[in-house]
């Protein structure tokens, strides 16, 4: 327990006793101070003793700051008691920048009184406190117990932060997101600490001399952590790793990341290359690397063999073209948004992968020389410089979408089959006709809007005798309309539904 001076006076009276009230003495049966209810206090009491006068308190070896039941100020005057507060040692230490400025943005009438600012904490959090002491811009909270409870002190001007005594205390949560932290080092291990939120705070360094042991979400974006390479090794338990908007330009860590990791968020840096020297941890499902600056992506070392999600969209790749084969467990690529003028791996994607995302690069032809995996349902191509599709290897049975829509085709035929093809997106395109070759069994969806379409192009209707029932054709904003046609009359004659 640490001790606290108590600054204001208390106005005692004495009860029967063995009786235990708010804010009076207790005696026992023999008459002498026994305690001193605490509920108004927050905090426990150390009795000093019982006094006749001010002289004999002074000659008991009381001290200034002790607290009497009057000012000591002659000896003619009665002291009774006299003791100093105990708090509980747990305690929290938040320096602001200006604390009257944060308890008036939100709602803390009295900066001293605790009713206020746990009135303001429950609003936010589940753990409140027993006590605060205000000195300046320092504020200290002490509690005595702390249940399983989180903490959010996230926007409230906050300089520094401190805890103590909270090594064996069950706070699982702590958000202190958007304050003014310069550095976060907590001087004790937090074993309940699962959630650590300390995003847009310039700490620009994360090295905590203790490790957080049960760390299970670590929030670090916008920290203005150039350079991520903590000393000590991040706990084994840690999953989530979030290190984006850092300026960051390399990304290298000395010590290899937790073997448990599975998200590894790297978006909205300043990567120009990701090749780490440590082979990253195979339980990574997701890496992130959207919206930095690379040019190439050829890390020297195997990617997670759990990879799941590989998300490369809005950077400068030029090409794709890793020089170790993808992980097999590779569900979705991701790479939209960059200047890939052609796409042709060399090695073969894996076969588990059933999404590619190649939307708003500058392909101009797409016919890569190794077979698209077998799963891949779906083929995204929007918004590129496509002036033809005519891909030379099938398409995958299971490719199901095919989204073209933004190119430069003026002609859409390819030789091979579209029979399992299900949603057809063309729209933006300077066709003039769509009339493919191709069965289109499966078809249900198709997209024909602001293309160049004239009256012509909607009587040529051979590509409707596949079609299923009960489709979907977008065709408004072409050169003529829809309506009246033969292709309107073929696919009316099939239950679509037809939006002119």
């Amino acid at each position: 327990m640490a001790k606290q001076i108590f600054k204001t006076h208390l106005n005692f009276q004495e009860v029967d006793p063995g009786t235990i009230e708010d804010k009076v003495l207790v005696r026992d049966s023999d008459g002498n101070v026994k305690e001193i209810a605490s509920t108004e206090l927050g905090g426990g009491i150390e009795i000093k003793g019982e006094y006749n006068n001010n002289g004999e308190a002074l000659a008991a070896g009381l001290v200034p700051g002790d607290l009497y039941r009057l000012p000591i100020t002659s000896d003619s005057q009665a002291s009774l008691v006299a003791m100093t507060i105990l708090l509980p040692s747990a305690a929290m230490r938040l320096l602001f920048t200006n604390i009257d400025t944060t308890c008036l943005n939100n709602g803390i009438a009295d900066k001293e009184s605790i009713s206020d600012w746990n009135a303001f904490f429950e609003t936010r959090s589940s753990l409140t406190f027993d006590r605060v002491t205000v000195t300046g811009n320092e504020a200290v909270f002490n509690v005595s117990e702390v249940p399983f409870s989180n903490l959010k002190l996230a926007s409230l001007g906050i300089a520094e932060f401190s805890l103590t005594d909270f090594s064996d205390k069950t706070l699982y949560e702590l958000d202190l997101g958007f304050n003014v932290l310069t550095s976060f080092d907590p001087s004790e291990a937090l074993p309940a600490m699962s959630i650590l939120q300390l995003t847009y705070n310039p700490i620009g360094n994360f090295d905590p001399s203790i490790a957080l042991p049960n760390l299970f979400n670590l929030n670090l974006s916008g920290c203005g952590i150039s350079d991520f390479n903590p000393s000590l090794p991040l706990p084994n338990s840690l999953y989530y790793l979030y290190l984006g908007e850092n300026g960051m330009t390399n990304f290298d860590p000395s010590i290899a990341l937790p073997p448990n990791l599975n998200t590894l968020w790297l978006a909205f840096n300043d990567l120009t290359g990701f090749d780490p020297s440590i082979a990253l941890p195979n339980s990574i499902s997701q890496l992130v690397l959207a919206i930095n600056k690379l040019t190439t992506f050829t890390p020297s070392l195997p990617l997670p063999a759990n990879l799941y999600a590989l998300s490369l969209n809005n950077n400068k790749l030029t090409e794709f073209d890793p020089p170790t084969a993808l992980p097999s467990n590779v569900e979705s690529l991701h790479l939209s948004n960059n200047n890939l003028t052609v796409f042709d791996p060399a090695i073969a994607l894996p076969d588990n992968l059933v999404l590619i995302d190649l939307r708003i690069n500058k392909l101009t032809d797409f016919n890569p020389s190794i077979a698209l995996p077998s799963n891949l349902q779906t083929l995204n191509l929007d918004s590129n410089d496509l002036t033809a599709f005519d891909p030379e290897l099938e398409l995958p049975t299971a490719l199901t979408h095919l989204n073209l829509e933004g190119n430069n085709l003026t002609v859409f035929d390819p030789a091979v089959s579209l029979s399992n093809i299900q949603q057809l997106r063309l729209r933006v395109n300077p066709l003039t006709y769509f009339n493919p070759s191709s069965n289109l069994d499966a078809l249900t969806l198709l997209t024909l809007d602001g293309c160049g379409i004239n009256t012509v192009g909607w009587n040529l209707v051979d590509w409707t005798d596949s079609v299923p029932n009960n489709g979907v054709v977008y065709a408004m904003y072409n050169l003529d309309t829809i309506t009246g046609s033969d292709t309107e009359a073929s696919l009316l004659a099939k239950s679509w539904s037809i939006n002119a």
